[in-house]
């Protein structure tokens, strides 16, 4: 759905765009209360476990902003530095077939990752594991859309034949 309508994007608030990465990040932030802090493994441990935590936080935050036509000046700021994913550079994602350029934090992550086929290796594991095909909704989505718009426009609804 969100690749044809991106701009639902931004209707969202908050809690809506930010609150299922905070689901994920609550028990890697809950596990790292256990681990052994006297050893240096486990303060690697920790570190590493925080670390992915600050940085998968504003994931979702930073691909609203992405998808925003002026988002804050100090959110710019730091798109223009290449420090957070830009609209220019997001929009590359959103160009059918929307298979390539998925980083919604830094869009600097995306040549490397594409290199070494980053994205369609883990696309084929996902498909093996769960039998869900990448973007099979998009098209669904896209009619559904197309067939509401018709019908409001008064053309191949029931009532028009």
């Amino acid at each position: 759905m969100h690749h044809v309508n991106p701009d639902d994007f931004l209707r969202r608030d908050f809690v809506d765009c930010n609150g299922d990465v905070a689901m994920i990040v609550i028990p890697f932030l809950a596990a790292a209360w256990f681990i052994p802090l006297h050893l240096l493994a486990g303060q690697i441990g920790a570190v590493f476990f925080v670390a992915f935590c600050v940085a998968g936080l504003p994931t979702n935050q930073v691909h609203q902003w992405a998808h925003m036509r002026r988002p804050p000046r100090w959110v710019r700021r730091l798109q223009d530095w290449g420090l957070i994913l830009s609209r220019r550079e997001h929009q590359r994602h959103h160009a059918a077939p929307y298979a390539q350029n998925y980083c919604i934090a830094a869009g600097w992550c995306n040549r490397p990752l594409a290199a070494i086929n980053f994205f369609r290796r883990t696309e084929r594991i996902l498909t093996r594991l769960t039998g869900l095909q990448p973007r099979a909704d998009d098209h669904e989505f896209q009619s559904s859309v197309e067939a509401g718009i018709l019908q409001r426009a008064g053309t191949g609804g029931p009532d028009h034949g």
